[in-house]
């Protein structure tokens, strides 16, 4: 398995034999047959083709010498792009209490995906809930800092580690969601030390009345070439829009082809509105994941293509 959109290697070995450049034949088709572009290149007595798979799925590497398939040819490699995993939020939650966060990994390729939960001391359970999207499911066992390890052919994830904090029921009278999506039902628990026959029917909970803002994460508008298309090593920018979604914290993340995370640098308040800023460096398809107090915004991924400007060749008539 090789990753998309870095050069990988064959190597064709000779065995003590001479060979010469013209007796070879390579012929590399990718996961649509189209032809990839190669090149060949001597190694101390062997060959090194070399190419870079830009779409994931199967490349056919056809191996001639002498106009002969070379044993085993043709020969294939799966490509896998990590950038397409997308991972939601691990939310905090309770000791005993099952945690739950989902991988789509239907676009990655083929692959393993492995999954540790604070070092597999804790065990997890994966549900396929369709092909390629995964529920998994894990409960703490005891109070403070969870973390989960998530890899992909033995590469980490861009987001890996996820990390949240497990609380003791015990030790909380409430437990009270900070923000609450409009349109969507909220929950909050009191937590005794009494049996339930020696408390009252009324209680003075320490605090209340309790304040929880709602939020609207669907109400917030993005636009802006940063989420449409853009061109490498040029800053570009997107808007966002989040005066109707209530006070929360904006989050977000630009992850390039390779799965690298990108700096981004925001200005402006959410009263009159955001901008973001970034400067990708590689050609390829980015992610821009926007979150509003850990919520996916309506669109979340956006897709930004980016393409380098001094690669385009306008041709004259005549």
């Amino acid at each position: 398995r090789i990753p998309c959109n870095k050069k990988t290697s064959v190597y064709i070995h000779s065995n003590g034999q001479s060979f010469a450049d013209d007796d070879f034949d390579v012929t590399i088709r990718g996961p649509n047959g189209e032809n990839v572009s190669h090149n060949l290149y001597d190694s101390n007595g062997d060959k090194t083709v070399k190419y870079t798979p830009t779409h994931v799925g199967d490349y056919t590497i056809h191996v001639k010498y002498g106009n002969h398939e070379v044993s085993g040819s043709p020969f294939t490699s799966k490509a896998y792009s990590i950038g397409s995993i997308v991972v939601t939020p691990l939310h905090d939650g309770f000791v005993n209490q099952p945690m739950y966060f989902t991988i789509d990994v239907g676009e990655a390729g083929e692959g393993q995906l492995q999954i540790m939960v604070n070092n597999g001391n804790i065990p997890n359970e994966i549900d396929a809930e369709r092909p390629g999207h995964y529920r998994i499911k894990f409960i703490p066992a005891e109070h403070g800092r969870q973390q989960v390890d998530i890899l992909f052919n033995d590469i980490p994830l861009p987001c890996s580690p996820l990390t949240c904090y497990a609380q003791n029921l015990s030790a909380n009278v409430v437990g009270l969601t900070n923000l609450i999506p409009v349109q969507s039902t909220s929950t909050f628990r009191v937590q005794s030390q009494s049996s339930i026959d020696s408390v009252p029917t009324e209680v003075n909970v320490t605090g209340s009345p309790h304040q929880c803002p709602v939020l609207d994460p669907d109400s917030v508008q993005i636009a802006g070439k940063g989420v449409e298309m853009a061109a490498a090593n040029e800053l570009t920018s997107f808007h966002v829009n989040m005066k109707n979604a209530g006070e929360a914290k904006l989050n977000v993340r630009v992850v390039s082809p390779f799965g690298k995370d990108i700096p981004v640098h925001v200005s402006g308040n959410a009263k009159t509105g955001l901008r973001i800023d970034y400067t990708p460096y590689e050609v390829g398809l980015y992610k821009v994941f926007v979150e509003c107090a850990g919520i996916p915004v309506k669109g979340s991924p956006f897709s930004c293509n980016v393409f380098d400007p001094a690669l385009i060749r306008i041709n004259s008539p005549g």
